[in-house]
């Protein structure tokens, strides 16, 4: 039995997978952008203490990105399943906060990195985790 052809099918990566990537990173930059700008425009122009300026930017990133990965890097145009990635986004980045959170304060208070640094240093750490599960909250339920 030869088993090279299931495993190289299993590795092939399609032009389908590509563009599904390229969007992604692209969201996930423009992510990153939007956080860290209203934390740093919040923190360095207007004094905002660096967590109430850190849960503002998420917050600013969230509604971003629920739609650009909803629409742009999913597919979903329709209203078919959005209760379910509402809820299955809210609490997965709910979960992804609540891991930075502890992460951010860890970095800022106990290693003494500058706010801006312990930021990117958390947004950074859990970008995969939010890659892989948002794989899971919009996924697409196939036929049969």
């Amino acid at each position: 039995m030869n088993i090279m052809p299931r495993l190289t099918h299993a590795w092939r990566v399609t032009s389908t997978d590509s563009v599904f990537l390229a969007r992604y990173v692209l969201v996930g930059m423009g992510n990153v952008t939007l956080n860290f700008g209203v934390f740093w425009v919040l923190y360095h122009f207007f004094g905002v203490w660096y967590v109430l300026a850190s849960l503002i930017g998420f917050l600013a990133r969230f509604i971003f990105k629920f739609f650009a990965l909803r629409i742009w890097v999913f597919g979903h145009r329709t209203r078919y399943a959005i209760a379910r990635h509402v809820i299955g986004f809210s609490l997965l980045e709910a979960g992804g906060y609540l891991l930075g959170l502890p992460l951010l304060v860890f970095l800022v208070e106990w290693v003494h990195l500058p706010p801006p640094l312990g930021v990117i240093a958390t947004i950074s750490i859990l970008y995969v985790f939010n890659m892989c599960m948002s794989r899971m909250v919009f996924r697409t339920k196939k036929a049969g």
